[in-house]
């Protein structure tokens, strides 16, 4: 595995720890006053549309690539 796909991989690996906690555990925690913690704490939306926004992006691609070899092919 090259540098590239290391980076993917750590980038991937932040990413999962950061929307596992931002979704899972920051509504558990008390008041910290961090403003960043308690904003993750209260938020009810945005927490929810950053992991929804991958199956929409797998989806577009795999349409995309269909769409390109129907053209390709006619």
């Amino acid at each position: 595995m090259g540098i590239g796909g290391a980076l993917l991989v750590l980038a991937s690996l932040f990413l999962f720890v950061v929307m596992s906690f931002w979704m899972l555990v920051s509504h558990l925690v008390p008041h910290t006053g961090n403003w960043l913690i308690d904003w993750l704490r209260e938020d009810t939306y945005y927490c929810m549309l950053l992991p929804l926004t991958v199956p929409v992006t797998v989806v577009a691609s795999y349409l995309k690539w269909f769409t390109h070899k129907l053209f390709q092919h006619n």
